[in-house]
């Protein structure tokens, strides 16, 4: 096996800065995963839907390659980020989580709680993942 061959799959990948890095170290291969094509991406994006089962066989297969070095994964926190707990703005993002209720506060609008059950299942799956 030649270094060359190896590979590196940047999951949740944004804008795909560690795949590009990835690449230009040496592992050309290197696959970029996200649900949408960034503008200003570094790398090319495979366009995968992380909800969706034929997605998830896709990139399972690719966690199966003997040539895979290693995964990054950084799923979105929008849902589950502090900040949203820091009241700068009167129209700013409210909480949609806290300590006791972490799968997501009782009352969210529809929206809100749609935005929360999409996050809830992409953390589950990285963690299947890992």
């Amino acid at each position: 096996m030649c270094v060359t061959q190896l590979f590196m799959i940047e999951i949740f990948a944004g804008i795909a800065v560690l795949c590009s890095v990835s690449k230009q170290l040496g592992l050309q291969n290197s696959i970029a995963v996200d649900k949408e094509r960034k503008r200003g991406a570094r790398s090319s994006t495979f366009q995968l839907d992380l909800t969706q089962p034929k997605d998830r066989a896709l990139l399972e297969e690719w966690l199966l390659s003997p040539l895979l070095l290693w995964i990054h994964l950084a799923p979105v926190c929008g849902t589950a980020s502090r900040a949203r707990n820091i009241r700068r703005f009167h129209n700013g993002p409210k909480p949609l989580r806290s300590d006791s209720h972490p799968h997501g506060l009782p009352g969210l609008s529809q929206r809100d709680q749609t935005r929360v059950d999409i996050a809830n299942d992409l953390f589950s799956y990285a963690c299947k993942i890992f």
